[in-house]
């Protein structure tokens, strides 16, 4: 079901009317397929809630939120054309029941003006600018602009850089932080900080987050528990992407190629003695041939030593698979020993051998040391909290700046409703008041939301 079929009389799947139809009190997510109607199916879904008079919806308590101005506008066209259409086919009905509906949904049309459709960085500055002083906020406020938005991150960014060099931080602090994290200069370092200033933004606990973060590298069994289950599936990838490489020598016959190539020729000169065809046969194609074996051997092992860091998943056996596979590459024999002239099937064996190399060096990226990262532990956990320690003045120095500018920005607006409706510190009238309005919390393209979006309307749901 696509949107340009939606003035159209359209057979929906048992699937599409259960989600039109599931109880409007119960949370629910759609998942499908882009382009496969899911856009229309929550139009459909909304009209149908709104005409029917027994579910006593009214219009102006929905929360419908899009992720574009465009789509907003779209969303509002769309619920309007078909209230109207379904209107005038009852306009013409006889039934007293009909008669009532057309009542009931003539006022819905009139309410959906006030409904909140809208984008979420719009819904949350709506809510806000609607409960000012309850946010401890000038009732003038504004929302920055890009430009003006730079210049505060760059005045409070400024602010913070200086003070890393002044007696709040120790030298060991900054020591760590730029041998650490290979900072060669406070630009980096300022790139560093609004970019991890933004993506905090994201998150309903920010300073949660951050100690999440450093809990990581308390010892190395947490080092562990983090990462090392999260490169599984890109071992296995690789892995698997050596052994296809290297099973190509087998598939492609490159040594039954060589040797009819040597026969071939060996015909062609009718039994006279030829060198370089005598060099194929005693030196190349044996010594190819034990090549190939090593890599096959090679390839092997590598995948042995997955299977024993999957059962663990240890930055021990990790280290293990990439020390075995580049002892390995070392031992390598000579692939065209003394080779003489070239031969046809060269370029071929070539392309191979490289698609292998490229894929070695692909398990190669995953190279650690176990030892040196037991080291390194207490000073990487040390740059971290120096870093969260300057983010964490960076971040106060711009909340102060928008301040005193009487300005936010939408992230803030995203915040500030999280922090108002949060059951940890926020306001629990507030969110029982902004619950009760809102019958129903509908979003388009949920799969875009961030966390703390997700943490907004499931407060709002409650």
């Amino acid at each position: 079901m696509t949107a340009a079929m939606a003035d159209k009389k359209i057979i929906l799947t048992e699937e599409q009317t259960d989600a039109i139809e599931f109880d409007h009190d119960k949370p629910a997510i759609v998942s499908a397929a882009a382009g496969s109607g899911k856009t229309t199916l929550l139009v459909d879904r909304v009209v149908r809630l709104l005409s029917d008079a027994s579910k006593n919806i009214s219009a102006d308590s929905l929360a419908i939120m899009t992720f574009t101005r465009n789509a907003t506008r779209s969303m509002r066209e769309k619920l309007n054309k078909m209230l109207t259409k379904k209107l005038r086919e009852l306009a013409s009905s006889t039934d007293e029941n009909d008669k009532e509906t057309y009542d009931y949904l003539k006022k819905q049309i009139f309410l959906l003006r006030q409904a909140s459709i809208s984008t979420i960085d719009a819904f949350c500055l709506r809510m806000i600018k609607e409960n000012a002083e309850a946010f401890d906020l000038p009732l003038n406020f504004t929302i920055a602009d890009n430009a003006r938005k730079a210049t505060l991150q760059s005045q409070a960014l400024k602010a913070a850089l200086e003070e890393l060099y002044s007696d709040s931080f120790s030298n060991a602090e900054r020591d760590a932080l730029f041998f650490t994290f290979s900072f060669e200069n406070d630009e980096n370092l300022g790139k560093a900080v609004l970019s991890i200033a933004d993506k905090l933004s994201c998150y309903p606990e920010p300073e949660k987050w951050m100690e999440e973060a450093l809990d990581v590298y308390k010892d190395m069994n947490s080092l562990e528990a983090n990462f090392s289950g999260l490169l599984d599936d890109s071992l296995e990838f690789c892995v698997s992407r050596l052994k296809y490489s290297v099973a190509k020598y087998s598939d492609e016959n490159v040594l039954e190629g060589l040797r009819r190539e040597v026969a071939d020729k060996r015909a062609e000169l009718k039994g006279k003695k030829n060198a370089s065809l005598d060099t194929m046969e005693d030196t190349v194609i044996p010594g190819l041939k034990k090549y190939i074996e090593a890599e096959e051997n090679r390839a092997a092992m590598a995948e042995k030593d997955f299977k024993a860091y999957k059962s663990s998943r240890s930055i021990k056996s990790l280290s293990e698979l990439t020390a075995n596979l580049e002892n390995n590459t070392k031992k390598l024999p000579d692939r065209y020993p003394n080779h003489g002239k070239t031969y046809e099937n060269k370029k071929l064996i070539t392309k191979i051998a490289n698609e292998v190399k490229d894929a070695v060096d692909a398990l190669l990226e995953f190279k650690i040391d176990f030892d040196e990262e037991q080291r390194e532990l207490g000073f990487t956990r040390n740059a971290l909290e120096t870093f969260f320690k300057l983010l964490n003045i960076y971040r106060e120095n711009y909340r102060l700046e928008k301040r005193n500018a009487g300005c936010l920005d939408f992230s803030d607006c995203t915040q500030e409703l999280y922090g108002k409706l949060s059951e940890n510190g926020g306001d629990n009238d507030f969110r029982r008041q902004l619950s009760k309005r809102f019958s129903c919390v509908i979003v388009d393209e949920f799969q875009d939301c961030n966390k703390i979006q997700s943490s907004v309307f499931e407060l709002l749901g409650e």
